[in-house]
């Protein structure tokens, strides 16, 4: 599998080279005498090639990057994603990066840490509709997860907090229901057997928190089998080696 570092290697590269190319072709067109009253033409063809072809490399670029980091969950590609792009010049490139930092910080069980960095997000950058959103699921389950809150009436008022939109409060308050209710008041309930996703670690949390529900309910044999098909992943991700822990228990 190929890791992060050297896909930014071929990213940078195939962009020198499109810039190289092409403005080496606009240099030689120019020089012929007979096209060169067509220069103000050229020109404006050199700036709509450069920009075709350098948004054909980003969306390669991108969907590459997608695979490593959501798909094949490869936790290597996410910290040399975050050490590469943390002082990046552009202000949009940090903000994706301490955004990834959250989210890695988040798959190591760091939970405290994950709510410090929110706070200095929130403070340093201004956030889309959607990575609100994001931001508000991993500092609620956050919060959550370490205890910090632990009821219905607290979870409401940090969503209030993130002027989210009533069809997605919705969803979210299902969802930080059924992690209150299996987590901290070891009460059933069903909810993450519902959840598809195309990302590897939200499959993977959606599974943690089935078996637990799964081992609340008696059925020790069916939460075995989901914690044994976690346990098989990197251990780097902190719910992989609770799944290993939480079966050495059982």
């Amino acid at each position: 599998m190929i890791e992060y570092k050297y896909l930014r290697k071929r990213y940078d590269l195939y962009l020198r080279l499109a810039y190289l190319v092409i403005t080496m072709l606009l240099i030689y067109i120019v020089s012929i005498r007979q096209l060169f009253q067509y220069r103000l033409y050229i020109t404006v063809g050199y700036i709509c090639t450069i920009y075709l072809v350098i948004k054909k490399i980003e969306k390669w670029y991108v969907k590459l990057l997608n695979k490593l980091l959501f798909f094949d969950l490869d936790i290597e590609s996410w910290r040399q994603y975050i050490q590469i792009n943390r002082n990046a010049k552009l202000k949009r490139a940090r903000k994706t990066s301490n955004i990834y930092e959250i989210i890695y910080t988040y798959m190591q069980g760091d939970y405290r840490d994950v709510i410090n960095k929110i706070i200095e997000l929130k403070a340093t950058f201004q956030l889309s509709e959607l990575e609100n959103k994001s931001v508000a699921i991993y500092q609620v389950n956050s919060e959550l997860l370490s205890n910090k809150i632990n009821s219905m009436e607290d979870i409401e008022k940090k969503l209030k907090d993130y002027n989210i939109n009533d069809s997605d409060m919705t969803e979210l308050v299902h969802r930080f229901e059924a992690i209150l209710d299996i987590v901290i008041k070891k009460k059933a309930n069903d909810y993450f057997k519902g959840i598809i996703s195309e990302f590897k670690f939200d499959k993977l949390e959606s599974m943690y928190f089935d078996a637990l529900n799964e081992h609340l309910k008696g059925n020790e044999q069916k939460a075995k089998q989901i914690l044994t098909d976690i346990s098989i992943e990197n251990l780097d991700i902190f719910i992989v080696r609770k799944s290993k822990t939480i079966l050495e228990e059982m």
